[in-house]
């Protein structure tokens, strides 16, 4: 019996996540892309503008992961591989025995002082670029993601990713990979989920995880 492979898209705001599964759906139409849906959180405010949005709308209480899973579940089994991208993708009950390969859009190791503030700014000004925006929405957006999603992020979702790491890598079959943004052109993620999802299209239930794997824990390139 064979399921659908399951691939996350993980990392800040701003680092590519959207734009590597949107460049994975173009060019794959049977991959089915399952994002954040407003539906799918408790409160309306990530609707409204930035300066007036709560920041409790960054945190993982805020999302219904109920009805996220049950939009898992059904792209799983319609499409051949479901590629999940969600800011707060690791708070997704029980997704660490789940995955079969996690890409995280950020740099292996913990960085401080003012590499880390080097890399708040280039997140934050590519969220900001991201669309076509007033010069008023761009100073109140900038201002959320320094006051609410940046220190989200780093403090809460960052080390819930590395958690799910370490589980994953006591796995038989996890499968994970770093790509910092900073360091490395998009395309570079693109092409090693291709491949992954070309070599594991067709998972079997009856063996441990993917069946042939061309890519190895930590890879920065």
């Amino acid at each position: 019996m064979k399921r659908a492979l399951f691939i996350g898209i993980a990392g800040p705001s701003g680092s590519g996540k959207s734009s590597v599964c949107k460049a994975l759906v173009d060019s794959d139409k049977s991959l089915e892309l399952v994002g954040e849906d407003a539906g799918c959180f408790v409160s309306g405010s990530v609707n409204t503008s930035y300066d007036e949005r709560d920041s409790d709308t960054e945190l993982p209480s805020n999302v219904r992961w109920d009805r996220v899973q049950s939009q898992i579940d059904l792209a799983r089994e319609r499409g051949g591989a479901v590629v999940f991208d969600h800011f707060l993708l690791p708070f997704l009950p029980r997704i660490g025995e789940r995955l079969d390969l996690l890409v995280v859009l950020d740099a292996a190791e913990t960085v401080g002082g003012g590499e880390l503030q080097r890399r708040a700014c280039f997140f934050r000004e590519r969220r900001v670029q991201r669309r076509t925006r007033s010069e008023q929405e761009s100073q109140d957006l900038s201002r959320y993601y320094d006051t609410a999603v940046w220190p989200t992020y780093s403090t809460i979702t960052r080390p819930a990713l590395k958690n799910l790491i370490r589980f994953m890598h006591d796995r038989s079959d996890g499968v994970f990979i770093f790509i910092d943004p900073l360091e490395h052109n998009l395309n570079v993620v693109i092409t090693k989920v291709k491949r992954f999802i070309a070599n594991n299209r067709n998972v079997l239930l009856n063996k441990h995880g993917p069946v042939s794997v061309d890519i190895q824990p930590s890879v920065h390139s």
